[in-house]
């Protein structure tokens, strides 16, 4: 986390920036033949993976450095399938974002949750994209 250069003094809009930014220059996406989950070691490691080892990875970070996050499962009208990133966080700043405004029926705390497309930086995070989606299951990271 010290190669990011995350510092206590950051705002939690700023460390997700920095986290993302990261991923986004040394991960690079990979179709999977074989779906399995990866732990975020072994993503660094091969520096590729799928949506659901990205979100996998920056969960485990913003774990690391005390941001509250799960891994959301999402599908589509088309029958696709999709990982994301959500966040229990009031706002992104001057960033856009799209949100659940109440996830406690999936067992989560209280707040908005907003999603976050770990593939990509938070200045290019798509809202309109993020809206074909729909959340099916979320899943905390076990560490």
């Amino acid at each position: 986390m010290s190669f990011i250069e995350i510092h206590t003094y950051d705002s939690t809009t700023v460390t997700i920036t920095k986290i993302l930014a990261f991923i986004n220059k040394y991960i690079h996406y990979e179709l999977e033949v074989n779906d399995v989950f990866l732990a975020p070691v072994e993503t660094l490691g091969y520096k590729s993976r799928d949506c659901d080892d990205f979100s996998i990875l920056v969960s485990a970070m913003l774990d690391k450095v005390g941001i509250e996050s799960v891994i959301g499962f999402f599908v589509n009208e088309y029958d696709q399938y999709h990982a994301m990133i959500l966040v229990n966080l009031d706002d992104l700043e001057e960033y856009s974002y799209y949100y659940h405004e109440d996830l406690t029926q999936s067992g989560l705390d209280p707040g908005r949750w907003i999603i976050i497309e770990p593939q990509t930086t938070i200045e290019t995070q798509d809202t309109s994209w993020i809206e074909q989606w729909t959340l099916f299951a979320v899943s905390e990271l076990d560490v």
